[in-house]
């Protein structure tokens, strides 16, 4: 396990930490901890989108038909009949 010292932390933010940490029953340290994993972890989703937009894209040019904003029109048209 790696100790890590956190430095220059603004008054007002330690506050909201410690209420945080009183809240969830948590120390401190722990709810750091857990603010900072939550956060990576939801980073880690960036990559999944990124991976998902890259396959639609391929999806998109594997298609015999291309979509058009005249097509998109036509199509959005058609449903509000």
């Amino acid at each position: 396990m790696v100790n890590f010292t956190l430095k220059k932390l603004p008054e007002q933010l330690h506050q909201m930490l410690k209420k945080q940490a009183e809240k969830n029953r948590r120390s401190l340290n722990s709810e750091i901890l857990a603010c900072l994993e939550q956060t990576v972890q939801q980073k880690g989703l960036g990559s999944d989108i990124e991976r998902i937009l890259k396959n639609s894209g391929a999806i998109r040019q594997s298609l015999s038909i291309r979509l058009t904003d005249k097509i998109l029109k036509k199509f959005k048209s058609e449903g509000r009949q």
